[in-house]
């Protein structure tokens, strides 16, 4: 899967390439803020934030299939990261109407990105993979907490931050490897792909652990705010998460090799229950909640690590973008969107705190599939 010897050239273009596309999905927390600035309501402003995951869960695959038939990986992505430059310029706008295609057109841009640049860096690195993905997130915080300091003062910083990174990012993906050329791969080639019982077992954890990890990237600070928990110990609960999942990803190669792909899903989906099993019932104890989300580390980062890496060993190599579109389409696509809604319905009766408690449920059920996952050695 990865060439002989370590690429220092191809992982720091890569390092870089991560830096720039996740560093500019820090300015996703604002996007709320941005809609409600230009005048649309909290309901509306939460209907048109679900055309992200409908992106992720309708247009990855479809960017993706056609980048394995046609072959044109590179040039697909420098035009989707252009475009998503493009995108979230027009979020700059103040008229309603702009910023609302531009949140659709972003939808739908951003959405092969990841898949297109994982497929091309495990297949390149290898265990390697993860401490490059790893860059990406330090860039996401330092994007995260420059715009907390800075937000009030300049409002648009983490926009015209996300424009800068996309486009350098599309400077850089000039400068990447084309993959060679594979066999073009037909429509029965991508049921096959889609009817195997190993993607789909891995598909399915992948969308209930992905349950619990969207609610959480939605609700937790409205859970801890409703909590009467103080916002500044609410952003060191996730930055000490995020912080967590990089020492995780650094830690990747090691930890592959140690336990393999299938035995570090489990373990990253069995780290959900005790998660929220804390972050529900702990909250009048407010340190011990923000403590328990360095748990985040396992259930996200050693999760999209393990997953993109048994994705790759699944998948045929004239379909590996597909796959790899496959996996954030079930897990962060159709999850989202399901979370979400059962998420709305649920708080229309009932508070954050049995919502989080709940949360039990699918994590427990995601660590009984990962652990047959494993015992399969699918």
């Amino acid at each position: 899967m990865a060439q002989n010897g370590p690429d220092t050239s191809l992982e720091l273009r890569l390092m870089a390439w991560y830096a720039g596309t996740v560093g500019a999905l820090g300015m996703s927390p604002f996007l709320a803020v941005r809609l409600t600035a230009v005048g649309f309501d909290d309901a509306t402003a939460t209907a048109v934030l679900a055309l992200l995951p409908l992106g992720t869960l309708f247009g990855g695959p479809a960017w993706a299939w056609w980048v394995d038939r046609s072959g044109r990986a590179r040039g697909a992505l420098v035009g989707a990261l252009i475009a998503a430059s493009v995108a979230v310029s027009a979020l700059l706008a103040p008229f309603p109407g702009v910023v609302l295609a531009g949140i659709a057109a972003f939808a739908f841009v951003r959405a092969p990105i990841f898949p297109l640049g994982d497929a091309l860096a495990v297949s390149r690195l290898g265990p390697r993979y993860g401490v490059v993905r790893a860059v990406g997130s330090i860039a996401y915080i330092a994007v995260v907490l420059s715009t907390g300091a800075l937000r009030d003062a300049w409002p648009r910083y983490p926009l015209l931050v996300a424009c800068a990174l996309f486009a350098c990012a599309a400077a850089v993906s000039v400068a990447l490897p084309e993959a060679p050329p594979t066999r073009r791969p037909t429509r029965a080639d991508l049921a096959a792909l889609i009817a195997d019982p190993r993607i789909r077992a891995l598909l399915g954890v992948a969308f209930l652990n992905g349950l619990s990890i969207t609610t959480y990237d939605h609700l937790f600070t409205l859970h801890l705010e409703r909590s009467g928990v103080p916002s500044w110990l609410a952003g060191a609960a996730v930055s000490w998460g995020v912080a967590v999942e990089v020492a995780v990803m650094f830690a990747s190669g090691p930890l592959l090799r140690r336990f393999g792909a299938t035995r570090l899903l489990l373990m990253a989906c069995a780290a959900g229950i005790p998660r929220f099993a804390i972050t529900a019932m702990a909250i009048d104890r407010p340190w011990v909640v923000a403590a328990a989300q360095g748990l985040h580390g396992l259930q996200f980062g050693a999760f999209w690590i393990a997953a993109v890496h048994h994705m790759a060993v699944l998948a045929p190599e004239n379909l590996r973008r597909s796959a790899q579109a496959l996996f954030p389409a079930v897990g962060f696509g159709l999850a989202t969107l399901c979370s979400l809604g059962a998420s709305a319905a649920w708080l229309t009766y009932s508070d954050t705190r049995t919502l989080f408690a709940l949360l039990l449920v699918p994590a427990t059920l995601a660590t009984l599939a990962a652990a047959r996952l494993d015992v399969r050695g699918a």
